[in-house]
């Protein structure tokens, strides 16, 4: 059993000059030693400084932004860059860092867009020197991962110039009265493709664009009857026109989270639906045979959704005295030209015309999620 004397703990007693001349001393002599380890040893994070504005990849002394981001990605040194540690931080002196390097499509790091498939911070100075670039040749950014095992932190930044791809156009009908094919979705987010815990803070994110649709491909014409009384074929039905891209500024996949603080999103664009392919003419009847109906045309595709932001299903979205003003979504595409059918002892009828798509909604902000 313990006593209240005991429980009460002691006066401390207060060390005498001397005592604290001898414990500084050793604590010297310590650390000359190697006693104690570095505090950049037992960090958890490190912090790498880019050097150039040049968009490198293993390649020149400089430490480049995509260098930095690979050296984080990867917890080893890259480049001109040091190895990252865990939780890294990228100091990105002012400057405009425009990407250079050519092809999508990679989630690598080594062309197009920035890859972030690791937790980490990018410091600009301020919103106006510190500028990325995507020059139109893909998107800026783009992070992988779930919110539960990777945070990016964007600070003090520009980020401009991106493009999504486009959607790819369908092919036509391969043969005589064959249909054309549907056009490809346009890809979203223009700026920042987000599939993880994303803070943007003091940031503009400004003239990017989500995918236009991919054109719908052309239906074939019909085959014309070879013999006496032979009807002719019909022709072939235009491919739809794919949707445009959600999210010119910053697309939010399922699940994602965005917090935007303090920041401007403005003039960005959700992409637009692709056109409607045109239908095949009708083919003709041979001598007493009837003529064909003409192919439909395909329907445009719908424009996308968000011009500014969008939030996919679940995503959470939180801003906070932040603008988002000058965002525009997508328009939707005009629908297929009808054919008109071929000639005989009855002639064809012409086909449908196809239905224009609807403009995407949401100018500035469309959430399937949370918005707050």
């Amino acid at each position: 059993m313990v006593s209240k004397r005991n429980s009460v703990a002691a006066k401390p007693s207060v060390p005498s000059p001397s005592s604290v001349v001898r414990i500084l001393f050793l604590g010297l002599v310590i650390l000359a030693l190697g006693g104690v380890p570095a505090a950049s040893e037992a960090s958890p994070e490190a912090d790498i400084t880019v050097t150039t504005t040049a968009d490198e990849f293993d390649a020149g002394a400089g430490c480049s932004l995509r260098e930095a981001i690979q050296a984080a990605n990867t917890d080893a040194a890259f480049g001109g860059c040091p190895a990252g540690n865990g939780y890294d931080i990228i100091e990105l002196p002012a400057g405009t860092y425009i990407l250079m390097r050519t092809g999508t499509g990679e989630d690598a790091n080594f062309t197009g867009d920035l890859d972030l498939t690791s937790s980490m911070t990018i410091n600009g100075q301020n919103r106006a020197t510190t500028i990325i670039d995507a020059n139109g040749l893909d998107r800026v950014a783009q992070t992988h991962g779930t919110p539960a095992t990777v945070t990016v932190r964007l600070n003090h930044l520009t980020i401009t110039g991106g493009q999504a791809p486009h959607g790819a156009a369908g092919a036509g009908g391969a043969g005589p009265g064959d249909d054309g094919l549907d056009g490809a979705y346009g890809q979203p987010g223009g700026g920042i493709h987000n599939g993880v815990d994303l803070h943007l803070f003091d940031c503009a994110v400004s003239g990017n664009r989500a995918g236009d649709g991919g054109g719908g491909g052309l239906g074939q014409d019909g085959a014309d009857g070879a013999g006496t009384g032979e009807d002719g074929q019909i022709g072939g039905d235009g491919g739809h026109g794919g949707d445009g891209g959600h999210g010119g500024g910053i697309y939010n996949v399922p699940g994602a989270e965005l917090s935007v603080s303090d920041s401007t999103v403005h003039d960005n664009r959700a992409g637009d639906g692709g056109l409607g392919g045109d239908g095949g003419t009708g083919g003709n009847g041979g001598p007493g045979g009837e003529g064909e109906r003409g192919g439909h045309g395909g329907n445009g595709g719908d424009g996308g959704q968000g011009g500014g932001l969008f939030g996919d299903t679940d995503a959470d979205l939180d801003l906070d005295d932040s603008v988002i003003s000058g965002n525009g979504s997508g328009a939707g595409g005009d629908g297929g030209q009808a054919a008109p059918g071929g000639d005989g002892s009855h002639g064809g009828d012409g086909g449908d015309g196809g239905y224009g798509g609807h403009g995407g909604r949401g100018g500035g902000i469309a959430s399937w999620g949370s918005l707050s």
